[in-house]
């Protein structure tokens, strides 16, 4: 995409989402969209609360503005401040959020009278700490935002249930993928089991995620553990990092199994990493539509994926959803796969018939902002 525009028809959307210097769903799928994003046509800023990010050098590279804001909780003011200055310049506001319980962006937004304010949901529940007191205090700002004239957009039905009213319309985003970029290869599958050590015998079962409790990375070690007593040549794959790392690693050595897991902490070559795997573990207690979920099966991995997640996660015929109180289902499912590397080449042609192809993804958010901008 060419980055060099006229600025005269640019229409400047503002996203207000924690760009950091973590790998996560939402960053991911903000950035996607904006690498994609027509940029004769719109041209994105960002604010975040986090003091750098990662993105920082590829959001200006591509033209955009990230900027650094104090928190809205500590420094309303402050905030409201910074926020009012860019009023004038961005037509539409669009809200990341995981849940409601940090609603003060979102009002901000009204008390500086953006005319176009998008909430976006990437989650299904609350995560981490306090999750009763954070629930309540989402479902009271559910019902309070119900009430509020904004767009309302989620990354699967499952979102918008979690963020929005029954009575709510909803604009259904997928979280889009570069299709190409995951598409099996067997000569970089090859290369990269050699690049980590994993001998071509070895079945390798891979986990993409930050290590928080809601992912559920200990599940994982515990097959593992049922595997190795019934024999068979296994291989553990955790790619990123978080909280729990360093709990996930002493109960690996305290069940003897080191030279059976791999913490490869966080990557830029993921794509690559999905090719050497051959089974793809996802054992949330909860997720929105996750995106690495939908590139391995890009990928063609066989997934397996606990029932916690929404349906639409579900997209070949390689993919399965499995009970978290069915360990031995697992264990099972696991045992009896078998290698064909012919047929993992045919799924990203699928995923693609169910919309995720970036491309298109992008193309309905350009038009849902079109269409925003004329109601008005």
């Amino acid at each position: 995409m060419n980055n060099q525009v006229q600025k005269g028809n640019i229409k400047y959307i503002l996203h207000i989402a924690q760009l950091g210097n973590k790998i996560g769903g939402i960053e991911t799928a903000v950035m996607n969209l904006y690498e994609n994003i027509n940029k004769q046509e719109y041209q994105f800023g960002f604010v975040t609360t986090e003091k750098e990010s990662r993105y920082e050098k590829k959001i200006h590279d591509m033209g955009g503005e990230i900027y650094f804001f104090p928190s809205p909780i500590k420094h309303p003011i402050k905030y409201y401040r910074q926020l009012k200055v860019l009023q004038k310049k961005y037509v539409i506001v669009q809200i990341h959020k995981n849940s409601l319980c940090n609603s003060v962006p979102i009002f901000m937004c009204k008390i500086c009278r953006f005319s176009n304010i998008i909430i976006h949901s990437h989650n299904t529940s609350a995560t981490g700490r306090y999750k009763f007191i954070k629930n309540c205090i989402h479902y009271i700002m559910k019902c309070i935002i119900s009430f509020m004239r904004v767009e309302r957009v989620a990354c699967s039905n499952l979102a918008a249930k979690w963020m929005f009213s029954p009575k709510d319309d909803v604009y259904i985003l997928h979280n889009g993928i570069d299709i190409k970029k995951f598409h099996f290869d067997k000569t970089v599958r090859g290369k990269k089991r050699e690049d980590l050590g994993i001998s071509q015998e070895e079945v390798v079962i891979g986990n993409v995620a930050r290590f928080m409790k809601e992912k559920n990375q200990q599940y994982l070690i515990n097959i593992l553990a049922h595997l190795t007593t019934n024999g068979g040549e296994y291989k553990l794959l955790f790619v990123g990092d978080g909280p729990l790392t360093s709990e996930c690693r002493k109960k690996v050595k305290s069940l003897g199994l080191e030279d059976k897991v791999l913490f490869l902490g966080k990557r830029t070559d993921t794509n690559e990493l999905y090719q050497a795997m051959d089974i793809f573990a996802l054992p949330s207690l909860h997720e929105g539509l996750p995106l690495v979920g939908v590139e391995a099966q890009i990928a063609g991995l066989t997934c397996l994926f606990s029932d916690t997640i929404t349906d639409e996660l579900l997209m070949t015929s390689h993919a399965v959803y499995l009970n978290l109180q069915d360990m031995k289902k697992w264990v099972e499912t696991i045992q009896n796969w078998k290698c064909n590397l012919i047929e993992r080449e045919n799924d990203a042609a699928l995923v693609q018939d169910k919309g995720y192809d970036i491309i298109q993804t992008t193309k309905g958010l350009e038009k849902y902002y079109l269409n925003m901008l004329k109601e008005k």
